[in-house]
């Protein structure tokens, strides 16, 4: 077990780790808004690709968009421009990428810094119509002794498109939902968890996404950020698919979620108990 949870989200994993190409961080300072500004110089938001000048070629997105680890994403950003992530590229030399991956290369920036961080997967709530899956961080600010959420992705000109009206570096508790919270609330006595798609909570994708965000989160919280398309049999086969026993077992891996910060070790000692099913 760890000695304590910001120690352990302090080092890499084996999606973080930016390997060979850990040379691109230099020149960045260790500060959180410096290691924000050098994922957008190197990323480029799939929602912006039709206003890159020149186009970029389609077959490059699909392959971006289907890597999923620190070093490989640098990989691909070096060979289109190999000088630190200090310095912004043009929109046809970035990474195509979405949250997730705007998200672990942050994480990796952080770790590497040496400030406690890790990544969350759930569903943004600021829409009232829908709440779509999506992934941010948290780091451990040591001056103010909490995590605080924060949304890679938002770059100052997707929050101006968007009208979010918050801090991409500081958002609001209203506007992200874990897995673990999505999975405790679909099955409250308001929704009921008999539904086959919990339509009455405005899930996209139903329960099946809920499913999956809350494997994801819950990896991730164990320190193994897999990619959204990662496809394990439990989230392959889908909620249908889960026996008795797993779906107590799901109740009880979201409730170390939601309880992550003040027993962390509770939260290992489940994915160590149960490995075989997230393999």
């Amino acid at each position: 077990m760890p000695e304590n949870i910001q120690s352990f989200f302090t080092t890499q994993s084996l999606s973080t780790s930016p390997g060979d190409f850990v040379y691109l961080y230099t020149g960045i300072q260790p500060k959180l808004n410096e290691a924000y500004d050098a994922v957008h110089n190197c990323l480029f938001h799939l929602a912006q690709v039709d206003t890159a000048e020149p186009a970029i070629d389609s077959l490059r997105i699909k392959h971006n968009l289907n890597i999923y680890s620190a070093e490989n994403i640098l990989a691909i950003i070096a060979s289109l421009d190999n000088r630190s992530l200090y310095y912004p590229r043009l929109p046809d030399h970035r990474y195509i990428g979405i949250c997730a991956h705007y998200s672990l290369l942050l994480c990796s920036l952080l770790r590497h810094f040496k400030i406690p961080c890790r990544m969350r997967c759930g569903f943004e709530t600021q829409s009232t119509e829908s709440h779509h899956d999506h992934w941010l961080c948290e780091y451990w600010n040591d001056r103010q002794k909490l995590w605080i959420r924060l949304d890679p992705e938002l770059s100052p000109i997707l929050s101006y498109k968007w009208d979010l009206g918050y801090d991409p570096l500081s958002i609001p508790e209203d506007v992200f939902m874990t897995g673990s919270e999505a999975w405790l609330i679909c099955h409250s006595e308001k929704n009921d968890p008999n539904s086959q798609d919990c339509d009455v909570a405005g899930w996209t994708g139903g329960r099946d996404f809920v499913l999956a965000n809350l494997v994801f989160d819950f990896l991730a919280l164990n320190k193994i950020e897999l990619s959204p398309w990662d496809d394990l049999d439990i989230i392959k086969n889908g909620y249908d698919a889960l026996t008795t026993s797993q779906i107590d077992l799901m109740y009880r891996i979201a409730q170390a979620g939601l309880a992550v910060n003040n027993d962390h070790a509770a939260l290992i000692k489940l994915f160590l108990d149960n490995q075989d099913l997230f393999t």
